[in-house]
C-alpha cells in the first residue's frame, strides 16, 4: 500500500511540474521575425530589421535562462538569432556594394560630361543634364540683365550651348584642353546616397589652378576644388544625370 502511495505522489509532482513549463513567446517572436529579416534586402532603412530581430533573440535566450526550466524554446530563439545574423551581415554587404556599384556609375557618367566640356561639346553636355541644370542657365536679355534660360519663350539649342560653354568651369576645362592638361584628379569624400533615389556628390580637382583668379598658376602648385552633383533618372533605361555643379567656395565634408 506504501509503495502505491508513493508512486501515486511521484507522478502527480511530475505532472504539476509539467504543467508550469510553457513556450517563451518572446523566442516565437524571435524566430517569426528572424524569418521576415530578408525584407532587409528590399530598402536600406529596412536593416535594422536584423539588428531588432538580434535583440529579441538575446532577450528571450536571457528569459529562458533566467526560468529555472519553466521556459522552453531555446532552439527558437537560437534559430531567430542565427536568421537575424545571416540576413544582417548579408544586407549590409549587399548595401555596400551597391553603393560601389552607383559611384562608380555616377563617376563615369561625370567623366564623359566634363570631355564633352573639355573639347567644347555643349550639345552633347546638354543631354548629360537634368532639366533643371539647364533652366539654372542664365541668358542676358536686352536689358543686360541676367535671366534664366527657363523663362525665354523660345528656347533654342544654340542659346544653351552657347551660355554653357560661358560657364567658368566649362572655360576652364576647354583652356586645360587647349594647354594639354587633361588630368583631373578625382578627391577623397565622395557621397552616394540610395534614398529617396541614388544621388551622388564628387569632388574634382584642378592641379595648379584657381577659380577665384580664373587662370593657371605656373609659379605655385596650387589645386582648386569642384563639386558635381548627379541623380539617377527614374526613366527607363535609368541614366546618371547632372544636376549642379559648384566651383567657389567648395570643400571636402
Amino acid at each position: 500500500m506504501t509503495d502505491l502511495t508513493t508512486e501515486s505522489e511521484s507522478s502527480y509532482d511530475a505532472d504539476e511540474l509539467g504543467q508550469y513549463q510553457s513556450l517563451s513567446t518572446s523566442a516565437v517572436v524571435a524566430l517569426v521575425l528572424g524569418l521576415l529579416s530578408p525584407i532587409a534586402f528590399f530598402s536600406p532603412l529596412l536593416a535594422v530589421v536584423p539588428g531588432f530581430v538580434f535583440a529579441v533573440a538575446l532577450w528571450a535566450l536571457a528569459r529562458i535562462k533566467g526560468s529555472e526550466g519553466r521556459l522552453l524554446g531555446t532552439r527558437l530563439a537560437y534559430c531567430g538569432l542565427v536568421l537575424a545574423i545571416v540576413f544582417g551581415v548579408a544586407s549590409v554587404t549587399r548595401t555596400q556594394i551597391r553603393v560601389e556599384i552607383l559611384r562608380r556609375q555616377a563617376n563615369e557618367i561625370a567623366e564623359q560630361w566634363l570631355s564633352m566640356l573639355a573639347r567644347g561639346q555643349a550639345e552633347e553636355a546638354l543631354g548629360l543634364m537634368t532639366s533643371a541644370a539647364i533652366s539654372k542657365l542664365r541668358t542676358p536679355d536686352e536689358g543686360d540683365a541676367m535671366v534664366p534660360i527657363a523663362t525665354v519663350p523660345i528656347f533654342k539649342a544654340e542659346l544653351g550651348n552657347a551660355q554653357l560653354l560661358r560657364d567658368p568651369l566649362a572655360v576652364t576645362l576647354m583652356e586645360m584642353h587647349q594647354r594639354g592638361k587633361e588630368t583631373i584628379f578625382q578627391s577623397e569624400g565622395n557621397q552616394v546616397v540610395d534614398l529617396p533615389k541614388p544621388r551622388a556628390v564628387l569632388y574634382f580637382k584642378f592641379p595648379d589652378f584657381k577659380f577665384s583668379d580664373a587662370k593657371f598658376s605656373d609659379a605655385e602648385a596650387q589645386d582648386s576644388l569642384f563639386m558635381l552633383s548627379l541623380v539617377k533618372t527614374g526613366r527607363s533605361p535609368a541614366v546618371w544625370l547632372v544636376e549642379t555643379w559648384k566651383t567657389e567656395d567648395v570643400a571636402l565634408p
